[in-house]
């Protein structure tokens, strides 16, 4: 499992720092960066439909490419329809903070709510994206109620 765990019965020097009692961030141990090294999540899509049907994929901000083999969003679980590489582009603007798809070099078309995407198209929450046999939900956690940038720290 990842991540590190103390036993319980592990002290901690309370009375060298005053952040002693505020809590912490502890490595995942995957990659070994803490969280807030980390790119946070601006959305994902949700495979509602084909051979992923119940994966969660994140988006993170900036330009996700998407492919099976190669990209920052791999839809790797068996759908041969869907390009091996930039067979689209899923992309957050944190300054305009929007998001937009585009098809890149996919063979087989992609669609947005049933509609084929031939120039760049803004995507609003919820919208049905295919891919080959793939159908996926957008569902995007930055927008008009909430942004990184505003967030506070």
């Amino acid at each position: 499992m990842p991540g590190k765990t103390t036993p319980a019965n592990d002290s901690i020097d309370e009375s060298s720092s005053s952040d002693a009692k505020k809590t912490r961030i502890i490595l995942d141990g995957s990659d070994g960066k803490a969280f807030s090294d980390a790119m946070p999540v601006v959305g994902w899509l949700v495979v509602v439909n084909g051979k992923g049907c119940g994966r969660d994929l994140r988006i993170l901000p900036g330009m996700n490419h998407i492919g099976r083999e190669k990209g920052e969003i791999l839809l790797n679980f068996g759908d041969a329809s869907i390009s091996r590489e930039r067979h689209a582009r899923l992309a957050y603007d944190p300054d305009e903070n929007t998001f937009s798809l585009a098809h890149l070099e996919g063979r087989n078309l992609t669609k947005v709510n049933g509609k084929t995407v031939m120039t760049t198209y803004e995507l609003t929450a919820y919208d049905h994206i295919r891919m080959g046999e793939t159908e996926m939900i957008f569902v995007p956690l930055c927008g008009p109620q909430f942004s990184w940038r505003t967030s506070g720290d």
